[in-house]
């Protein structure tokens, strides 16, 4: 028994593993391939790489927002390269804001995307770094309606999936390494999108003529 204030030498000290874990928050992803019958051709499973630096200092943006009566901002490289504003408030904002991944069918600039090169992970990244277009011609996928799941509490974990599937219509094989995901930053004065995370695949993934890729992104927090 310790008394408070002091320090039980007698306790046993968390090994290094235990002083590691706690309160966690990341990201796994599942990757698989089916064919046009069904039949399942290839699957991953992993831990994702950690998110991109713009998630965190668009989260910090968002705590400094006290009103709408200020402008809180940070600039970021968008999907395309290009320097935008990420708003946590804006004093001339005639409605409110939205930040979402649910991005409908056809739609590749948000939402989860898929590329083709495996360029190693940096935290700098604004996007993936050859992303495959929405399209039915070679070389690209058909991009389907981005679906966000209802969180479930499970053990020590509160969790999240977001899925999109992927069809390939262009008549020959393509190859995916990578995968991200995107949010869209929406206000009165016009909308942004900006990549939180990006992840080179464990090993690429061929997704032939005619079979369906699809991408699930699972969001955890972790209290063990």
């Amino acid at each position: 028994m310790s008394i408070s204030g002091t320090k039980n030498m007698n306790e046993p000290r968390p090994n290094r593993r235990q002083r590691r874990l706690g309160i966690r928050m990341t990201l796994e992803y599942e990757v698989e391939v089916r064919d046009r019958n069904g039949k399942l051709l290839t699957k991953l499973k992993r831990k994702g790489d950690p998110f991109l630096r713009n998630w965190i200092r668009m989260l910090r943006t968002c705590f400094l927002a006290v009103s709408n009566l200020a402008i809180v901002s940070v600039s970021l490289l968008d999907v395309s390269g290009a320097s935008r504003s990420f708003y946590g408030s804006h004093n001339s904002i005639s409605s409110a804001g939205w930040l979402c991944c649910g991005a409908p069918a056809g739609t590749d600039t948000y939402g989860i995307q898929v590329g083709n090169s495996n360029t190693a992970f940096d935290r700098a990244h604004y996007s993936l770094q050859g992303k495959i277009v929405h399209g039915s011609g070679a070389g690209q996928l058909l991009y389907g309606v981005v679906t966000v799941e209802d969180y479930v509490d499970e053990d020590s974990t509160t969790r999240f999936r977001a899925i999109r599937a992927f069809t390939n219509s262009s008549g020959g094989s393509i190859t995916v390494r990578e995968i991200g995901m995107a949010l869209r930053h929406a206000l009165s004065i016009g909308t942004s999108d900006f990549m939180i995370c990006r992840d080179v695949l464990a090993s690429e993934v061929v997704v032939p003529d005619g079979s369906t890729l699809t991408v699930r992104y699972r969001m955890f927090i972790s209290y063990a």
